[in-house]
């Protein structure tokens, strides 16, 4: 578990995100405050309501039911002091560098362009139990203090990264959960199409119409290691 927060750069190969051991950051002081958000998107419009796709609105029209789109990009957020007063002092540590050798070495981490790869290195945020990959999508940097001849002795970086996850992660997770791609599934003893049918199309209705597409007679006729198609259903 760590205690203090680290800003760690990593490599991806073959969608798995593996650290750069030994090229990692760590706080001098925690973060005082830090947030992790999540968003969901929804669609107001239907697909039989021209109008509404057309963006006019009809006089008198009801709102529509939103119906979920997808997912937004989980997002984290915070902030953290540097000091080159020598007011904090860190365990270990007799020196650190100065502030702009700090937030350069940062920078390295979470900013710079990476020339292989063609875009910014993923970075990993670890804080005791918490781990987050991600990407920077912003940066602050705020000088809050400096010596006579303008060099800067401690200052503020606010940052906010976007979750980061392969094409192969998030194909994964779409063919494991959404009902839009078809499912095979292998009965086990227990399973009747009613309540597999829920379990993939949130609707158990759906029962008729599946055993009709897997050619069967009786839809209580399921036998554990037969294989069911479960397609796109609108």
């Amino acid at each position: 578990m760590s205690k203090k927060l680290i800003l760690q750069p990593c490599k991806v190969s073959s969608g798995q995100v593996n650290p750069i051991k030994g090229s990692e950051f760590e706080v001098m002081l925690n973060p005082s405050g830090f947030s992790y958000d999540h968003s969901i998107t929804y669609d107001q419009c239907t697909s039989d309501d021209p109008d509404c796709q057309a963006g006019k609105d009809a006089l008198g029209r009801l709102a529509p039911e939103p119906k979920f789109k997808q997912y937004g990009a989980e997002t984290v957020n915070f902030d953290i002091v540097i000091d080159g007063t020598g007011v904090v002092r860190v365990k270990g540590r007799s020196s650190l560098p100065s502030v702009g050798k700090q937030i350069a070495s940062i920078k390295d981490i979470v900013y710079k362009y990476d020339g292989t790869l063609h875009e910014p290195r993923v970075v990993r945020i670890i804080w005791g139990n918490f781990t987050f990959d991600g990407r920077l999508t912003s940066l602050k940097v705020e000088y809050t203090l400096f010596k006579p001849d303008g060099v800067p002795l401690r200052a503020k970086l606010t940052f906010s990264f976007m979750r980061y996850i392969s094409q192969q992660a998030s194909a994964l997770k779409a063919k494991q959960s959404s009902p839009d791609l078809t499912h095979q599934v292998l009965v086990k003893a227990g399973d009747t199409l009613p309540a597999l049918c829920e379990h993939i199309y949130d609707d158990y209705s759906y029962y008729p119409e599946i055993a009709k597409i897997n050619g069967l007679r009786n839809f209580r006729d399921l036998r554990p290691g037969m294989s069911l198609r479960f397609p796109p259903l609108s």
